[in-house]
């Protein structure tokens, strides 16, 4: 009976390891670099048009690089030399298991009581597929394929946004060329977000630069700008002098502590204005503080 308790015990107070099976796979082919590339996007997603906003904000990051490689995209009314075929999205991968096992210690004893014992357990992680695949054919030709590529990140995570930086940066190194094999492993979001993100040179980056706070530093220098920006949202308030504001978020934006040296009224009046600005801390530890400054 003792031993019995002791395995329940035991067993609900362990947590599986952290593991989101998260992966990125690359797949290109490449038989010719078009000369003249002037283009057009043709969106092939069922389901999302070229209004909706989802095409039109990825749209926004894609055309850069496109650019980067000399490509010149153009209405469909106009003259081009290549049609690029674009598919995006977020698909079901199926699921991870994990196994782990739980050992109970103890010296032999009598028969009631504990004894060693090993139990093993299984936690299922769905998996999604963030996927990105762009072909370039011949507009004279649509059934001649010059180049193609499909990019996933497989991982816990349902939404597109949260691997799009990896596919695009993926995607600017791998475009027009051959892979020859599908590859696959891990990439540092460090080296994504110093490369991509802020397009530093190899030669400035940090890689001992830890992310998370890279994230909280540029989410106050955001929350700054915006305050800067809207003066007319702290107008109400009444703020004569220069005033610093120390605060900390949820994880959906609202804000859970709020320090400002101001009389009641007008700190309940900023706390409101500052709320509308603030945004989702993403990728930042829990429990950071931000701090801000208002001027008059």
């Amino acid at each position: 009976m003792k031993r019995w308790l002791f395995s329940v015990l035991l067993l609900a107070a362990c947590q599986a390891p952290i593991d989101d099976g998260s992966i990125l796979k690359v797949d290109a082919y490449s038989d010719g670099i078009p000369a003249d590339k002037t283009a057009v996007i043709v969106l092939q997603n069922k389901q999302i048009r070229k209004n909706n906003l989802e095409y039109v904000q990825f749209y926004r990051k894609l055309i850069p690089i496109l650019k980067e490689k000399g490509y010149r995209p153009v209405d469909e009314n106009q003259p081009h030399a290549v049609i690029l075929k674009l598919y995006f999205g977020v698909q079901n991968a199926g699921y991870l298991r994990s196994r782990y096992g739980v050992e109970e210690k103890a010296e032999p004893a009598a028969a009631d009581e504990l004894q060693p014992l090993l139990s093993a357990l299984y936690t299922r992680t769905r998996l999604y597929a963030k996927f990105l695949r762009l072909t370039a054919v011949d507009a004279r030709d649509p059934s001649r394929e010059l180049w193609k590529i499909v990019i996933i990140k497989e991982g816990a995570k349902s939404d597109f946004r949260s691997a799009q930086y990896e596919l695009l940066y993926l995607l600017s190194r791998y475009m027009e060329r051959d892979s020859s094999v599908q590859i696959s492993g891990n990439l540092p979001y460090s080296e994504v977000y110093q490369r991509f993100v802020k397009k530093l040179s190899p030669s400035s980056m940090d890689t001992a630069l830890y992310m998370p706070m890279e994230n909280k530093y540029a989410y106050a220098e955001r929350m700054q700008k915006k305050i800067n920006a809207n003066p007319a949202v702290f107008a109400p308030c009444g703020v004569t002098e220069k005033v610093e504001i120390v605060f900390r978020v949820s994880d959906f934006g609202t804000i859970t502590y709020f320090k400002a040296a101001l009389p009641d009224e007008m700190r309940n009046c900023v706390f409101q204005a500052l709320e509308s600005l603030t945004e989702p801390p993403i990728d930042i530890p829990a429990d950071e503080a931000f701090i801000v400054y208002l001027k008059p």
